[in-house]
């Protein structure tokens, strides 16, 4: 159907969205550097995407019903014109239709079925942080006895290792570069100091660990691992 095209033309405008947004929907995946992904990995990469694709799809549409009301106002009487006018518009609404009933669906899959954690959930979740003071805790899972390594921090719900790697900046790294979650492999080959990393400030198991970067070439100062 003639509406479908909105949808279409989102998917081949996607990679311009990416490429004007400050960072890749990909950027927020730290396996995506230690080549380490899992299946959550997996499914927050969807998650992220999906609200990209939702955002071009709104662009987009807005862009047709533009064209189409434009086609109506200089119709200058021209049926045919006025029908592909009118045509356009409705066809916009119906794939705006089309992708608002997607968005409540994929809502309650991912918010109510995955329960997913809320910064990569559909939708303006992230207002937890709104109005609450830097390093309250944020994501907190009712009856967990895990760290949890998730804080307030200027009113977004981040790690408290992006935390560490704005109050300890290294010359040659942007904010939040300085210090990143990286998956050891070996935790043996951690040394006994921890000047170059620390623990329980990242999300994941045990082996994910929070470690100082080298700004030369964006690999850990810890040798080897």
């Amino acid at each position: 159907m003639k509406y479908f095209k909105i949808i279409i033309l989102t998917i081949f405008a996607l990679p311009l969205v990416a490429f004007a947004a400050e960072s890749g929907f990909l950027d927020s995946l730290n396996c995506i550097t230690d080549g380490d992904c899992q299946l959550v990995d997996v499914a927050t990469g969807f998650i992220l995407l999906t609200k990209l694709l939702l955002g071009a799809m709104g662009a987009v549409a807005l862009l047709y019903f533009v064209i189409g009301g434009f086609q109506w106002m200089t119709s200058q009487g021209n049926q045919e014109k006025v029908r592909k006018g009118q045509q356009t518009m409705t066809n916009t609404v119906i794939a705006l239709f089309i992708a608002f009933t997607s968005y409540l669906l994929l809502n309650f899959f991912v918010n109510d079925i995955l329960d997913v954690k809320s910064d990569y959930q559909i939708g303006a979740v992230a207002d937890q942080c709104d109005g609450k003071s830097d390093e309250t805790p944020c994501n907190v899972i009712a009856g967990s006895t895990a760290i949890n390594p998730y804080v307030c921090w200027h009113e977004e719900c981040v790690t408290k290792c992006e935390v560490k790697a704005e109050m300890n900046p290294i010359e040659g790294l942007p904010n939040f570069e300085s210090w990143k979650c990286y998956n050891v492999l070996d935790l043996s080959l951690l040394p006994a100091i921890s000047e170059y990393y620390e623990k329980n400030l990242c999300p994941g198991d045990e082996h994910y660990i929070c470690v100082m970067m080298n700004p030369l070439d964006d690999l850990p100062v810890i040798p080897g691992i």
